[in-house]
């Protein structure tokens, strides 16, 4: 399976490889209107992959009301199983000012206790702390229970965005991580997509 990772990308289309299975980890929109939606389903809409999977973000507002799509799946704190990998994803993150599917660490710990143990690829649009989450005034602002759930459980891979400026990938303790923003700190698409075969 080749999996084509990507994250940020505020309405800019990048041009992708190609891939079984696209993974868009969330802030597809600017302000999340139902017009921008449309936009990105309809782009959604125009890729040759067999799959596509979305993750909402803290700017996709309308996906906290009613906003759907028609060419992906969306990944609201559930699962889905494609030819034998479980991947399981969430939008929330914890609270960074007045966005969307922000919440208090407390409440997230309970959204990670959904999480099934034997997840292969965990997607949320937020980082845990610690991992590939540090802003640009220095600050580490990725989620404290999500970093406990994935040095407990240990999936195979995690893919993020949302803290545009630490875009990169590592591997730790049986885990490799990616935040696949495709802006960056100034929202100029300059980052390449991951690619991977799983």
């Amino acid at each position: 399976m080749r999996i084509v990772a990507i994250a940020d990308t505020h309405g800019i289309c990048p041009s992708l490889p190609e891939g079984d299975v696209l993974i868009h980890a969330g802030d597809g929109t600017m302000l999340g209107t139902l017009e921008e939606v449309k936009t990105l389903d309809d782009w959604f809409g125009s890729l040759d992959f067999e799959h596509i999977i979305y993750v909402p973000g803290n700017h996709d507002f309308s996906f906290e009301q009613s906003a759907i799509l028609r060419n992906a799946l969306v990944l609201h704190s559930m699962g889905i199983m494609i030819d034998g990998v479980k991947f399981w994803g969430s939008p929330y993150a914890p609270i960074f000012g007045a966005w969307a599917f922000m919440r208090s660490e407390g409440s997230l710990e309970y959204i990670w206790q959904m999480i099934p143990h034997d997840t292969d690829i965990l997607i949320t649009h937020g980082p845990p702390y610690g991992i590939l989450d540090k802003t640009l005034d220095g600050r580490n602002v990725g989620s404290t229970t999500l970093r406990g759930w994935v040095d407990t459980f240990k999936p195979s891979v995690h893919l993020f965005g949302h803290i545009h400026e630490a875009f990169g990938m590592i591997s730790l303790d049986k885990t490799f991580f990616g935040n696949v923003s495709s802006v960056d700190e100034y929202y100029q698409c300059v980052n390449r997509a991951l690619v991977m075969n799983y």
